[in-house]
């Protein structure tokens, strides 16, 4: 990832969720995103820069934790506490 400047970032970020969001339409398991998701929730929260320096940054990863929630509800409930406690660490 370029990490010269905020821009680039962004626009970096933009091109893996394009990726991920493509081979989550390809798969349709509920199970498989949800994993893809948060790894790239935890990827980019440990990534060098402060996701919070910028707001552009800060809406895409708000957006993702807001897709795992609303992919947690389809869930069964054996599940949706395996990856609640994942998404804890998140948040």
């Amino acid at each position: 990832m370029n990490d010269s400047n905020v821009y680039l970032i962004k626009k970096s970020v933009r091109k893996i969720l394009r990726g991920i969001n493509k081979y989550i339409r390809f798969c349709g398991d509920t199970k498989m995103e949800l994993e893809m998701r948060i790894h790239f929730c935890k990827e980019l929260k440990q990534f060098k820069k402060e996701i919070n320096s910028s707001q552009q940054l800060a809406n895409i990863y708000n957006g993702q934790i807001d897709k795992i929630h609303k992919a947690i509800a389809t869930l069964h409930e054996d599940l949706q506490g395996d990856f609640v406690q994942e998404i804890s660490l998140l948040e």
